[in-house]
C-alpha cells in the first residue's frame, strides 16, 4: 500500500485509519457515523425485597441481610489442632497463682508463729502446726504449678489438682478456698482448650 493512499483520519484521536474501516484501530471510535460499541452504564444492584431503604450517606439502623453474623468454626476444625481460645484458663491460672502465694504466706506464718503461741497451752502444738503447715505448703506449691500450667494451657490435670487442693488451704478468711473454687469451675469449663 502506498503511503497516504486510502487513508483517513480518526475524528476522535486524529490517527490515520485505513479507508473503509468501521472503527479506529487505536481508540475504537466508530467511523461509520453510527455510535460504536459503548460500554453500558453500570447498574447498581437493587436490594432484595423487604430490605430497608437507605438514603445516600446514611448509615443503616437495622441489621443488614448482606452481612450475616459470624459463626463458630465447625466441630471437625478442632480435630486438626484449632482449639477455641477463651480467657477462662488464664483467669483460672491467675487465681491459682494468687491463692497459692497467699496460702504460702498464711501457712508460713502458722509454722513460724502458731506453734510457739500454743505450746504452753497444748503440749506438742509446735509439732502439729509444723506438720499441718508443711502439708499446706506442699498444697500451695501444687496450686502455683497448676496455675502456671493453666496459663500455658497444658497439663489440665495438674491445674485441676491444684484447684482441688486449694480448697483445703483456707487462707486468712477462706479467700484462698474461694479463689480455688472459682478456678476449679473455670478449669472444668475450659477442658477442651488444653493440650
Amino acid at each position: 500500500m502506498h503511503e497516504g493512499a486510502g487513508l483517513g483520519a480518526c475524528p476522535s484521536c486524529g490517527r490515520e485509519v485505513a479507508e473503509g474501516a468501521k472503527f479506529c484501530s487505536d481508540c475504537g471510535v466508530s467511523l461509520t457515523g453510527a455510535p460504536g460499541p459503548a460500554s453500558p452504564a453500570p447498574i447498581p444492584p437493587s436490594p432484595p425485597p423487604g430490605a430497608p431503604r437507605i438514603s445516600p450517606g446514611a448509615l443503616p439502623t437495622v441489621a443488614s441481610p448482606y452481612f450475616p453474623p459470624p459463626r463458630a468454626p465447625p466441630a471437625w476444625a478442632y480435630a486438626y489442632g484449632a482449639r477455641p481460645r477463651t480467657s477462662l484458663p488464664t483467669a483460672a491460672g491467675v487465681l491459682l497463682i494468687i491463692s497459692g502465694v497467699l496460702a504460702m504466706i498464711v501457712w508460713g506464718l502458722v509454722i513460724l508463729v502458731g506453734g510457739s503461741l500454743y505450746e504452753s497451752i497444748i503440749p506438742g502444738a509446735a509439732t502439729l502446726f509444723c506438720i499441718c503447715g508443711a502439708i499446706e505448703l506442699i498444697f500451695a506449691i501444687i496450686m502455683i504449678a497448676g496455675g502456671v500450667m493453666a496459663l500455658d494451657r497444658r497439663m489440665w490435670g495438674l491445674g485441676l489438682a491444684g484447684s482441688i487442693l486449694g480448697l483445703f488451704t483456707i487462707g486468712f478468711v477462706f479467700e484462698t478456698s474461694i479463689m480455688s473454687l472459682i478456678a476449679l469451675i473455670l478449669l472444668a469449663m475450659s477442658r477442651n482448650e488444653f493440650r
